[in-house]
């Protein structure tokens, strides 16, 4: 049985993942997960995740901006990235 709905962005398996390799898939689906935990995401969390470097970080937010419109927005003051209203 399946715990993701069929869309859920935490789901490495779901459609909007398509196209991207597995490692990266299950990457930025835990930022995701990180993210609705702690209610912020930064380049060094996913770094810590998926133990890989700045610059493949920052590709992967770009992925999750690209594949979740709506979901986050960078908030200057704490210099993260966060939950926009509309996502929580």
């Amino acid at each position: 049985m399946n715990r993701f709905s069929l869309d859920d962005a935490t789901d490495p398996s779901a459609p909007r993942w398509q196209g991207l390799r597995l490692p990266v898939r299950l990457r930025v689906t835990a930022a995701i997960a990180s993210l609705r935990a702690t209610g912020t995401l930064r380049r060094a969390d996913i770094e810590r995740i998926g133990e890989v470097t700045e610059r493949t970080a920052a590709t992967d937010i770009t992925e999750i901006r690209k594949r979740c419109p709506g979901l986050v927005r960078y908030d200057k003051n704490r210099k993260a990235y966060v939950l926009k209203a509309s996502a929580k």
